[in-house]
């Protein structure tokens, strides 16, 4: 947190400093995909998928990255008039961010915890699944070997109850993003409300079945 915390009071979160975070972020997804074998290799060997699929999510992991740091030189100020008042809206990065990932979809889920926060000038404290911590490890090699600053992006892995409460109860995160169980996301909503930090939520699992006994059992299986 010390670290993310010093990063974000460096020049990373100038908001004239947005052509920086541009490059950073396509060398980035220029060397997601020159390592694209090896981040999917980890992804298989950890999570279990085969190599096809966790391909596929390595490749749209690359295209967040180039799709965010297209978005990070166009993040400015708006100004309205209306008779004699003028007002105007100024955007500023809000700190330093908390992101807690789960375990199925180790290369992306990482990435939407860290890119948004990055393009718009935040610094971020990540910690991944501790059943997959290896593919969040790998992509924080690739951002230091893209020339993303000391501090920036960290990451911390750990169990729930140890890294994930340290951060949740942090004084210096300005904003939680989670994504995992709804007893969990209760308990995060509940800390984070005493130091009002900003919340997001992903819960609970989706896409139930329901099969009929007119069925082809072993078709649906």
């Amino acid at each position: 947190m010390a670290a993310a915390k010093k990063a974000f009071n460096s020049k990373w979160s100038h908001s004239s400093n947005f052509y920086q975070r541009r490059q950073v972020l396509l060398n980035f997804a220029d060397n997601m995909e020159k390592h694209l074998e090896a981040i999917a290799t980890i992804n298989s060997f950890e999570n279990g998928k085969p190599m096809w699929e966790a391909t596929r999510e390595t490749k749209l992991a690359v295209n967040h990255v180039r799709s965010f740091a297209g978005r990070a030189d166009k993040i400015k100020q708006e100004k309205f008039s209306h008779e004699s008042a003028v007002g105007f809206t100024k955007r500023h990065p809000i700190g330093v961010c908390a992101g807690i990932c789960p375990w199925n979809f180790p290369v992306i889920m990482p990435i939407w915890k860290i890119i948004g926060v990055l393009a718009t000038g935040c610094t971020t404290v990540l910690k991944p699944s501790e059943l997959t911590p290896l593919c969040a490890l790998k992509l924080a090699e690739i951002l230091v070997e893209s020339g993303m600053p000391e501090g920036v992006v960290n990451i911390v892995p750990g169990f729930g109850h140890d890294a994930g409460e340290a951060l949740i109860n942090h004084v210096d995160v300005a904003k939680i993003s989670f994504t995992g169980s709804t007893k969990v996301g209760k308990h995060i909503h509940s800390v984070a409300s005493a130091t009002l930090k900003r919340v997001t939520l992903e819960l609970g699992g989706k896409s139930p079945l329901i099969i009929s006994n007119k069925a082809d059992i072993d078709k649906a299986v």
